[in-house]
């Protein structure tokens, strides 16, 4: 994967950068014209042509490699998420969208993940596309959680199923960023990090906000029901103590734990 680390100014900065010309040198694209959007807000149109072959075995294999390039690059998670979504019939607009990912990379290829000092405190931002597939109308979830400055751990999947209103999709991503949380604060513990303080999640609908606030509103709880929540914050609870049960129920992958040692190894240098 071709992870480096640079060391700036009592900081860190994870990268991918051989990686990434790896990837644009596979299919030809090393001099492509950049862009500086990842992914469009319309499925462009299937009539236009690409420079990619139209090979759906190629197109596993570039989606596949960039599931790699995360690691370093959540902003190009979601796009890839879109991507991969589609890998097993994969049409002309989805190798329109492939190629515009690799012209973004091609403009940003030296970016990477920084690792900054800071409090050692959690705070996590979730967020939901409400129907956001036009097949089956589910939503896409997604979370970050940042310890002090510095992002650690972020998720983008589709949700299981079919959401009725936008408060039940923005409900059920917050119950999943809940999850990783309490698995990020048992991390901790492991790390020998006590994190007394209280950890503030963020979250822009504010129906969800008052539904959080009060599980027996009236008016907000038709659609999500608390059992969800409930169930989902009990199973972390269970599983928290048992590791081989973490690392089978939460899909957390390890660059969180590899993050939390450069971490400490910044803040106790």
């Amino acid at each position: 994967m071709g992870i480096n680390i640079t060391e700036a100014n009592k900081s860190y900065l994870l990268s991918q950068t051989t990686y990434a010309a790896s990837i644009l040198d596979m299919v030809g694209a090393t001099n492509c014209k950049a862009l500086a959007n990842p992914a469009c807000t319309k499925t462009p149109d299937s009539s236009s042509t690409t420079p990619l072959p139209h090979d759906p075995k190629l197109y596993r294999q570039i989606t596949g490699s960039l599931q790699y390039l995360t690691i370093t690059r959540p902003d190009i998670a979601f796009a890839v998420n879109l991507l991969c979504q589609h890998m097993h019939n994969p049409d002309a607009s989805h190798f329109q969208l492939l190629y515009r990912l690799l012209r973004y990379i091609k403009g940003t290829i030296s970016l990477g993940l920084p690792i900054l000092q800071g409090p050692m405190v959690l705070r996590s931002y979730s967020i939901a596309d409400w129907a956001r597939d036009k097949d089956t109308r589910r939503s896409t979830s997604g979370y970050c959680t940042f310890l002090g400055n510095t992002l650690i751990s972020w998720s983008v999947k589709k949700q299981h199923t079919v959401a009725r209103s936008s408060t039940e999709a923005e409900y059920r991503s917050l119950a999943t960023s809940l999850v990783d949380i309490l698995w990020l604060r048992r991390l901790l513990l492991d790390f020998n990090i006590n994190s007394t303080a209280p950890t503030s999640m963020h979250c822009d609908s504010t129906s969800t906000i008052a539904l959080a606030n009060n599980l027996v509103h009236p008016d907000k709880n038709k659609g999500p029901g608390a059992k969800e929540a409930f169930e989902a914050v009990s199973k972390a609870f269970q599983c928290l103590g048992d590791e081989e049960s973490r690392k089978r129920n939460f899909f957390f992958r390890w660059n969180s734990i590899a993050y939390l040692r450069i971490l400490k190894k910044i803040l106790w240098k």
